[in-house]
């Protein structure tokens, strides 16, 4: 069995930020209007409805409002 030499083997090229084809990832912090936006609409409407008019993706508006508990929506009294 024969063993591979260097150009007979081939890797994916790396690129600046880690594997090819994988977008790098950066955090957006939330802007104060970002902060107003969401404690103003979301109480009567969707995290998925928030996100789309902030430009972001649901799981970060989820995240936002599960670390803040008074974002919850409460059910009515």
């Amino acid at each position: 069995m024969a063993t591979p030499t260097s150009s007979t083997v081939r890797c994916a090229p790396m690129q600046a930020g880690g594997l090819l084809g994988r977008a790098r990832q950066t955090r957006q912090p939330y802007t104060t209007s970002d902060i107003r936006y969401v404690a103003t609409h979301y109480p009567h409407t969707t995290a998925k409805a928030c996100a789309a008019a902030l430009g972001r993706t649901v799981g970060s508006v989820r995240q936002f409002i599960q670390a803040r508990p008074e974002l919850h929506k409460r059910g009515q009294p």
